[in-house]
């Protein structure tokens, strides 16, 4: 046996000698195929995303297979496949490729799905006319993710964490927030605001002579 340090065509020469000390040789040559080099390229996705994958391995003959190991349990043999990952994380990702030869090589990479802000909000609960104070009291998501960047209110353009906002009316109002972080991850959370009805001010009340007083007055509000 011998190991060759490159591949390419390599010639040889064998030589034999019997124990008449009698010899002979002949020269030959062995194919020593070259070994594809595994690659690929994965965008970095939020949760929720679809990841996909882009086979850039360097054939030297034909490469025929393709085997995708997600390190979430699941694979693919497809040459460019796309994997969505049931959970946001940072996953070690295992190409191995087989080319017509029989030679292989495998490459591991690490790909990232980030993990989405937490969104949430509190607010006041005023009388009609007043204005409404909303508070964002969104959270940074699990590892891995970004900071927060962005508070988009469904009632106002302004973008900022803390907000205002009067109704016209009384009664009860969805809205909504959607958090945005600095990897572009974005998730919404929709909430119930009360704007309490004001009462309605009446009375009844009499006309009445100076000398029969004193003079009764009814409240009638509502």
């Amino acid at each position: 046996q011998f190991n060759f340090n490159i591949c390419g065509n390599k010639p040889f020469q064998l030589y034999v000698e019997d124990s008449n000390e009698c010899k002979d040789s002949i020269p030959g040559s062995v194919d020593v195929w070259c070994e594809p080099t595994a690659n690929f390229n994965a965008n970095t996705e939020c949760f929720g995303d679809s990841t996909f994958f882009l086979d850039a391995s360097i054939p030297t003959g034909t490469i025929t297979s393709w085997e995708w190991i997600f390190g979430d349990g699941n694979t693919s043999m497809l040459q460019d496949p796309t994997h969505l990952y049931t959970s946001c994380d940072t996953f070690l990702v295992e190409l191995r490729i087989t080319d017509s030869n029989g030679c292989n090589d495998t490459i591991w990479k690490d790909v990232v799905v980030w993990c989405l802000p937490n969104p949430s909000f509190t607010s006041d609960e005023v009388c009609q006319g007043e204005s409404t104070t909303f508070y964002s009291t969104s959270t940074q998501g699990n590892n891995p993710s970004g900071g927060l960047d962005s508070w988009l209110w469904s009632f106002t353009t302004t973008d900022n964490e803390t907000v205002q906002h009067t109704y016209p009316s009384c009664g009860t109002f969805p809205e909504t927030l959607i958090v945005t972080d600095t990897n572009q991850c974005s998730d919404m959370f929709t909430d119930t605001v009360v704007v309490y009805c004001n009462p309605t001010a009446t009375f009844n009340v009499n006309p009445a002579c100076f000398d029969d007083q004193p003079i009764s007055f009814t409240n009638t509000s509502s």
